[in-house]
């Protein structure tokens, strides 16, 4: 198509997706990110409130992407016309972009509640121009998909930035796969019916394991030593 009806289509992509998906999120920002401040120095306590607010997303998102998947074309012809069914193809990818952004979108917040203002500047900064660049070289490669494709491709670097940043800066968050499938945060220290996603079957780091290892080991020594000559003083006497 021409360059007016590329756009056109990308510019409806984005009110549907950015401006009603997006009022979803605002809603639940001015609810989440005061309570996240007022507990940001307790890590516990953020790890625990970041968990629940990745639940409640997806509880609400997940069945609203699900819908607009199938109803779309309908949406679309109510709100504008047939003649921007192109977007559709858009959506095939981008809906599902969502998703993972329900799950990082927290994450986010977390940086900016810790006081961490520019590195919460230079998230951003890297999530637009990624998206920039994806778009443009997808595009030019798959067309319409390719935008859709690289919405899903720019949430999905994004969030693993995020979660690198916040463990390397704040060292309490590290990603996990509860028993029933959910995605949650933990404090790498104790959780219960949980596996890392990674190759490493324990959620304690292995630094720790070596001190907790140490300690047992010169624990027992003393222990050892002490009930020795506990009993060669009884013997003694």
């Amino acid at each position: 198509g021409t360059t007016a009806e590329i756009l056109g289509f990308y510019e409806v992509s984005t009110v549907i997706l950015l401006s009603y998906v997006g009022m979803i999120f605002s809603a639940m920002s001015t609810d989440f990110y005061p309570r996240l401040t007022a507990i940001s120095s307790d890590n516990i306590k953020v790890n625990s409130l970041v968990n629940d607010q990745i639940e409640i997303a997806l509880l609400i998102i997940t069945p609203g992407i699900t819908t607009l998947y199938f109803t779309a074309p309908l949406l679309v012809e109510l709100l504008y016309s047939k003649s921007f069914f192109g977007v559709l193809l858009i959506f095939k990818a981008a809906l599902f972009a969502v998703i993972i952004k329900a799950i990082i979108w927290p994450l986010g917040f977390v940086i900016l509640a810790k006081g961490e203002n520019r590195l919460y500047f230079k998230q951003e900064l890297l999530g637009d121009a990624l998206n920039i660049v994806a778009t443009i070289i997808l595009y030019r490669f798959l067309g319409l998909v390719g935008i859709g494709i690289a919405s899903l491709i720019n949430f999905s670097i994004y969030g693993f930035y995020v979660h690198y940043i916040i463990k390397k800066k704040f060292e309490s968050y590290d990603l996990i796969d509860v028993e029933n499938g959910s995605l949650y945060y933990t404090n790498s220290i104790l959780s219960h019916n949980c596996s890392f996603l990674g190759s490493s079957n324990t959620l304690i780091n292995i630094s720790k394991i070596q001190q907790i290892l140490f300690q047992k080991e010169f624990f027992s020594v003393n222990v050892s030593i002490y009930v020795f000559f506990s009993t060669l003083r009884q013997t003694d006497g």
